[in-house]
């Protein structure tokens, strides 16, 4: 799993850009304040020194003064907190494997009300609101979303006169391209996470959602000739020697900065011009270096496949264990309208960092050009999954990150890959870990 304090980061910044941007039109009528009894209510947040969240809490406050909060940092997978009443009144926390077990079990209570009240079904992209819906009930407030993506350098490709390709032959025709003028087409991490979403998206893009999400659920077996299909393409890249030597030692950032040429050599690293990476990765550049580069949707292979993105969005549940639950819930419909979204906060935090708001219904001179470009992005999309590693149980991921970076390093043994996830998916189908939709 990504680790918590990665997440608290991003996050924060998540907020202010969300409380920056969000257009307070003069037509919305703010909503009426419930009646909510006096409460401590507990907050479970990533990021316990957010002053965003500070000031949310102030601004609820002017209408809701018999509410206090108390703030915790997340420490701690949704199992703990649910599993040790009482629960907090708000979690942070992500939509995948650990939200969906929370629902099926009736741990988590149903926030249709707000997304209705505050727009939110109208303004966050269908695609999206996949991800938390079951049986047409809403469990989870998303406040934004980060992305994954090809990142590659604008001016390298300027140089040769190479356009984003749509199509996977186009893309392989830009990796020809470049590697006949001497240029390594492909960075990739082989000692962290982001080398796996090549796993994800060729699977996305070659067998489609549904058998993907049934693929992490248990439910399709990896020993599928369609999952050897993925694996012979993917080795066929470094087959053809697109991507970048050395990749043992490559972290997730280091393969983000091989695509800069604005270092003048500082970085002493092998270059590259194109990397599949996410915003978090991205966001760790300066601010200069961030200029060099553009990014495009993960090609398409099959135009009979539904386009799916895999997204990360970040937001909140109130557990039904909770002990406050009505001044939670009042809290999270402040946080989810237009006033609350318009506060003003600092560009130069925005700016830290690359993620979208979850509300489409923002002014468009407000958003740079790759926010709008993930906005547009997200939109386009029959459907969104989470990443890999947030949709299989944590029993898993210790073995998938080990696999994923044995094979990254050293592309060959496909039917060794295919089987040792196959052997684990078998374990823990029979303690009932995997099987959930």
């Amino acid at each position: 799993m990504i680790p918590t304090e990665r997440r608290a980061r991003l996050v924060s910044l998540l907020l202010l850009f969300s409380l920056l941007t969000t257009q307070c039109g003069a037509e919305e009528q703010p909503a009426k304040p419930a009646v909510v009894q006096s409460a401590t209510v507990r907050w479970a947040t990533w990021d316990l020194n957010s002053q965003v969240e500070q000031i949310l809490v102030k601004q609820f406050r002017e209408t809701y003064p018999q509410i206090e909060f108390k703030r915790e940092s997340v420490n701690a997978g949704l199992d703990y907190y649910l599993g040790k009443p009482p629960a907090p009144d708000i979690l942070n926390m992500d939509a995948g494997y650990e939200l969906n077990v929370a629902i099926q079990k009736n741990q988590v209570a149903d926030l249709t009300e707000i997304w209705t009240q505050t727009g939110l079904l109208d303004t966050v992209p269908a695609s999206i609101q996949k991800l938390s819906v079951r049986d047409g009930k809403q469990y989870y407030l998303p406040i934004g979303f980060g992305w994954e993506a090809i990142y590659y350098n604008k001016q390298i490709f300027a140089q040769y006169n190479l356009t984003p390709p749509k199509t996977w032959q186009e893309f392989l025709t830009v990796c020809a391209t470049l590697q006949s003028h001497g240029e390594t087409p492909l960075a990739i991490s082989g000692s962290e996470y982001t080398g796996n979403y090549w796993f994800e998206y060729l699977d996305l893009r070659l067998n489609g959602a549904e058998f993907h999400r049934n693929l992490l659920a248990g439910k399709e077996s990896y020993t599928d000739a369609k999952l050897r299909r993925v694996m012979e393409t993917w080795k066929n890249l470094f087959d053809q020697g697109y991507f970048i030597e050395g990749r043992m030692a490559i972290g997730d950032l280091y393969a983000m900065t091989a695509l800069i040429r604005g270092d003048k050599g500082m970085m002493h690293q092998a270059k590259a011009v194109m990397v599949l990476s996410d915003t978090y990765s991205f966001g760790q550049l300066p601010l200069p270096f961030q200029a060099e580069l553009g990014f495009f949707s993960f090609p398409v292979m099959d135009a009979s496949i539904p386009t799916t993105e895999v997204v990360d969005p970040f937001g909140y549940i109130v557990p039904l264990g909770a002990e406050h639950i009505p001044a939670a819930l009042a809290f999270l419909t402040h946080i989810s309208s237009v006033e609350a979204q318009g506060l003003m906060a600092q560009n130069e935090m925005v700016q830290a960092a690359r993620f979208a708001p979850a509300r489409t219904d923002i002014a468009a001179d407000r958003l740079t050009p790759t926010q709008q470009q993930a906005i547009d992005m997200v939109k386009r999309a029959d459907d969104a999954v989470m990443p890999f590693y947030y949709t299989v149980p944590r029993e898993m991921s210790g073995m998938v990150e080990y696999t994923f970076r044995h094979f990254i390093n050293e592309p060959k043994e496909i039917d060794e890959f295919l089987q040792k996830f196959e052997e684990t998916r078998q374990q823990l189908l029979k303690k009932g870990s995997l099987g959930q939709e």
